[in-house]
């Protein structure tokens, strides 16, 4: 195939690595010239113009040739929306065994490339492997990459390559180590692990079967992907195993808010209240996204040891969808934190998250230590005060006369506008933010 206008730009070659450190697979060299040096030393190009944009070609090793163009996809408007894929059909046959997404998000200076194959005796693709990436410390490297931004706050490029590219591409459990299991969980059993080449400890999920994408990709694996928030843990890799059993690699923070309550059971007010606004945060910029959480346990906020709050596991995410979001069979979330309308499967919105917070506001501005299993037997008490006749008529002396209250050193006025039952009247998180 001839390639009009293809031109060397050996001062552009970056190595593009995982969040962890490992040296990416990803290899989509500018020109023909290249493809012996990019083999030896894996990498990638960002493109840094239009003419980069069409030079951005996939090319076949074994047959000299290049395959179809890795192009822009104007069409996608909202980066949840990748997960849909083209039929290998619709491809011309030989190069269409792999496809290939990368989206670089341009104002937070990060990116994912995700891989997929095949599906056998189906017209479809499915999930192969992912890895996220930071194009901050690439820019760093060769400031002659930075591009001015344009409307958009992400790139998008897809295309069908071909099996000799796509070896490079996946992300494979050798690049990583797993040690010992930690905990079995609904989303997934969580093992301690560390990246082979920086050494770095992570955190390997095994995820669960229930827990898929139609495209065979995990649940937490499609939004995880799509985010980029100092309040939520990120994912470094993902892979589909020789088993077909799913492999997501993630931060290594083992902490969760409640073995912080335990361990930190002296009151400290400001502290407390830091975590929650920093909980509150990562489901503001959910929500930017048209994401739901849904599930705000406190299993699933991680504590660093700086005593930052992440939000994590984000397997129970639901896009909205006209403002709204219908009931599903698919649940995995705790159902004993949930807001009345996700318990009795009606519609619902982002203000389900609203009542999740306020039992996170709940328990943290509560002086007195209670450990998690006491917590349940108080949501019990919770929920028959909430439902009481007394609390409809005066809900702050139904609440002042309960036990709940006592040790309780928060705002009562912001605890009551996310508890309410009404989700029309239940305060929005911009407004729990400012008052909180």
């Amino acid at each position: 195939m001839s390639v009009p206008g293809v031109v060397g730009r050996h001062q552009r070659r970056l190595i593009l690595r995982h969040g962890m450190g490992a040296i990416s697979s990803l290899k989509l060299p500018w020109f023909s010239d290249d493809v012996e040096y990019d083999i030896a030393d894996p990498s990638t190009l960002l493109p840094v113009d239009d003419q980069d944009i069409n030079n951005l070609l996939a090319f076949d090793k074994r047959t000299k040739t290049w395959g179809t163009f890795l192009s822009p996809d104007e069409t996608v408007m909202n980066r949840f929306k990748t997960d849909i894929l083209p039929l290998p059909s619709s491809y011309p046959e030989g190069c269409n065994n792999h496809f290939m997404q990368l989206l670089i998000f341009r104002n937070q200076y990060c990116g994912w490339l995700s891989t997929y194959k095949i599906k056998e005796g189906a017209d479809m693709y499915v999930a192969d492997s992912m890895a996220t990436f930071d194009v901050q410390p690439i820019i760093s490297e060769n400031a002659k990459v930075h591009r001015p931004y344009k409307e958009s706050d992400f790139e998008y490029f897809r295309g069908c390559i071909t099996p000799s590219i796509a070896s490079y591409l996946r992300t494979s459990i050798k690049d990583y180590e797993r040690e010992k299991e930690m905990v079995k969980g609904i989303q997934g059993d969580l093992f301690v692990g560390y990246c082979m080449v920086t050494r770095k400890k992570v955190m390997m999920k095994r995820m669960k079967l229930p827990l898929f994408h139609p495209n065979g990709e995990p649940r937490e694996v499609v939004f995880t992907k799509n985010v980029a928030s100092p309040f939520i843990r990120k994912i470094h890799a993902a892979w589909i195993d020789d088993k077909g059993i799913a492999w997501i690699v993630l931060d290594h923070i083992k902490m969760t808010l409640w073995d912080f309550l335990e361990q930190n059971k002296e009151f400290d007010s400001s502290k407390r209240l830091a975590i929650f606004r920093r909980i509150g945060n990562a489901a503001k910029y959910l929500h930017g996204e048209n994401v739901v959480y849904v599930d705000l346990d406190l299993g699933n906020v991680l504590v660093t040891e700086d005593h930052e709050a992440l939000l994590a596991d984000l397997g129970s995410c639901v896009l909205l969808e006209d403002k709204q979001c219908q009931p599903s069979a698919f649940q995995s979330w705790n159902w004993l934190y949930q807001a009345p309308e996700l318990k009795n499967h009606r519609v619902h919105d982002e203000k389900v998250d609203s009542w999740g917070l306020g039992w996170h506001y709940f328990v943290d501005m509560t002086s007195r230590y209670f450990t998690e299993d006491e917590w349940k037997t108080r949501n019990d008490d919770f929920d028959t005060l909430i439902t009481s006749p007394k609390w409809k008529k005066d809900r702050l002396a139904a609440w002042n006369e309960s036990k709940l209250s006592k040790d309780f050193e928060g705002n009562t006025d912001v605890l009551f506008s996310m508890i309410e039952t009404d989700s029309v009247r239940r305060a929005g998180i911009q407004e729990i933010l400012k008052k909180a």
